[in-house]
């Protein structure tokens, strides 16, 4: 039996990588990204100043993985949290990571996720797992867009949910907050942010953000229509 879709909540980017790791053993799972590779490097890099802990040229090399190289960076000490999860990310035959820039990408890939995973599972024994999609920053993705509304917001959530229904796949959600400066448009403050109900109300100004006039909604209430917030669940 499919668990409900979740929200689950992380303080950082490498806290929700590794809460997704840690099931590896037990999900093939498709996690998406919803920004650039760079940025999500840029986050997890971020880890490394904030616990830095000295390791060898030679464990870097083994842990970080052929796949995925980490930028330059200003100092020779190496998070050992971040080496494991970028390796075991690297490594893994059972995660699948998948980068969405932008709100129309994400769309487009969870329409054709069945067939993505399908093929994908075809490679292994994967098939004989239980199923996750993981998404991680979908509301920061809609930030400052036209689609950060309720009626934006419910399409792309509902998307969310269809895909992963069609795979008997588990869905959870996360809001990272933003490691390198805080960021009012990452982490968990967002599902407490209101929205306007329609996409028309909002304008988008010459510096990039978003207004808006009338009446609004918590993001939150968006959400409880489909997931189930864990936190919640835990005081119950």
């Amino acid at each position: 039996m499919v668990a409900p879709a979740k929200i689950h909540f992380s303080d950082s980017t490498a806290d929700f990588l590794n809460y997704i790791l840690d099931d590896s053993d037990a999900y093939t799972t498709v996690l998406i990204v919803c920004s650039t590779r760079d940025f999500f490097l840029e986050q997890l890099s971020a880890c490394t100043r904030n616990h830095p802990q000295r390791t060898s040229p030679a464990q870097d090399k083994y842990e970080h993985g052929p796949n995925l190289d980490l930028p330059p960076h200003p100092t020779q000490h190496t998070c050992s949290l971040l080496a494991k999860t970028i390796g075991l990310i690297a490594q893994s035959q059972r995660v699948k990571l998948v980068f969405c820039p932008t709100v129309a990408h994400l769309r487009a890939y969870l329409s054709v996720l069945l067939t993505d995973m399908q093929q994908w599972m075809k490679l292994d024994n994967s098939r004989y797992f239980q199923k996750m999609l993981a998404i991680l920053d979908l509301v920061a993705l809609h930030c400052n867009t036209i689609e950060f509304s309720a009626q934006g917001l419910s399409r792309t959530l509902a998307s969310a949910v269809e895909a992963a229904s069609k795979q008997d796949a588990s869905l959870v959600l996360s809001e990272c907050a933003h490691t390198i400066a805080s960021c009012p448009e990452h982490g968990e403050g967002l599902w407490h942010m209101h929205v306007p109900l329609l996409s028309d109300a909002l304008r988008i100004g010459d510096d990039g953000r978003s207004t808006w006039t009338g009446r609004g909604i918590p993001i939150k209430r968006i959400a409880q229509r489909w997931f189930r917030f864990e936190r919640e669940d835990a005081r119950q």
